[in-house]
């Protein structure tokens, strides 16, 4: 209730619920006088058309009030007791413009103190309900728009968040592959120059692949292989590549850079402090609704080191936290190997 109220001009919607809440209730008032007498007089319908319309323009005048007062951004307390005080002089006024409008015609009228106060209290009910009512209506229709901003902006907020994380991955990627090539300048020159080649290869499919939201495994996988020939330079015989990866999952799309992350996880945590090196083992396919993305290597994840995990993983688990909310994400030791384990379901996969 802090916001300021801005006074519109009424909506259709507004035009529609006046008119057809007025003609029901009098239509229903009507129907039961036909039952009642079997018969409709002419003070009756004369009387129907007055408080037809003057209903609609006491209410039209009172919403102006409810607005141009800012009662709606009162405390609920204060605007009820406006609300009472409003029904109340409106109350009055709409039973002297009735009295007129019957004189007018003509109709005898009761100025009994009993009947004036029943219907001034009548009609005191009736205008305090359709307050309650216009504010309950205000309140919801408030509150689904800013539910709607609220959503545009986390909208917003996301796509902010995940560019930002994907922009880490540009420069955690070249910072793994420069630190392999320095690795190989004094042991093996020509090799380091043959590696920077292929880093400039890797470098241009991650560029221009890297910038999109989403590509499809088979467009990550040529960014994967690139990097795995780019190590396989460094490691010759000691790493060994395997791959298993189902044709039908090829053209589901998936953030770019997810595998890759992985790789270079399982090689940076795995095969390098190995002697003799081992495997990297990368198993795709898709069962159950559910995609599922599999990287292995030789080697220990010990859950309780920080150096199990770097930049690029964190920045994996937010990416995945924020895409995929039904995603899971498991690294554990199985056997000899470390396996992380990613399920994403199909379904949220719709990009």
């Amino acid at each position: 209730m802090n916001k300021e109220v801005t006074v519109l001009s009424p909506k259709p919607i507004f035009w529609i619920s006046q008119f057809i809440g007025w003609g029901l209730l009098l239509f229903l008032g009507v129907i039961g006088e036909l039952i009642a007498t079997q018969a409709l007089s002419y003070k009756t319908a004369i009387s129907s058309i007055l408080i037809f319309a003057g209903s609609i323009l006491i209410t039209t005048l009172f919403r102006l009030l409810i607005l141009r007062k800012n009662l709606l951004r009162k405390s609920f307390s204060k605007m009820v007791l406006h609300f009472l005080g409003w029904s109340g002089v409106l109350a009055i006024f709409f039973y002297l413009y009735l009295i007129t409008g019957l004189l007018i015609f003509s109709f005898d009228i009761d100025f009994s103190i009993p009947e004036i106060l029943s219907q001034v209290l009548s009609n005191f009910v009736i205008f305090f309900m359709w307050s309650i009512a216009y504010s309950t209506y205000f309140f919801i229709q408030n509150s689904r728009k800013q539910e709607l901003n609220n959503l545009k902006l986390l909208s917003v907020q996301k796509d902010m968040e995940l560019n930002v994380l994907k922009n880490q991955l540009n420069p955690h990627f070249m910072f793994n592959a420069l630190n392999s090539i320095r690795a190989l300048i004094d042991e093996d020159p020509i090799i380091a120059k043959k590696s920077i080649t292929q880093l400039s290869n890797v470098l241009r499919n991650t560029l221009v692949l890297g910038q999109e939201q989403f590509i499809t495994i088979e467009d990550e996988l040529k960014i994967v292989s690139d990097y795995l020939q780019l190590e396989k330079i460094r490691f010759e015989e000691r790493l060994i590549i395997q791959k298993h990866v189902s044709k039908e999952t090829l053209h589901i799309m998936i953030p770019p850079l997810l595998i890759q992350t992985f790789v270079e996880n399982a090689i940076k945590h795995g095969i390098s402090k190995l002697s003799k090196g081992g495997r990297v083992i990368i198993a795709i396919n898709s069962a159950n609704q559910l995609l599922n993305i599999q990287v292995s290597n030789d080697g220990f994840y010990d859950s309780q080191k920080k150096s199990e995990t770097g930049i690029g993983l964190a920045n994996i688990k937010k990416r995945l936290n924020l895409i995929y909310p039904q995603h899971r994400l498991n690294i554990s030791n199985i056997d000899d190997l470390v396996v992380a384990t990613i399920e994403i379901p199909l379904n949220s996969n719709s990009k």
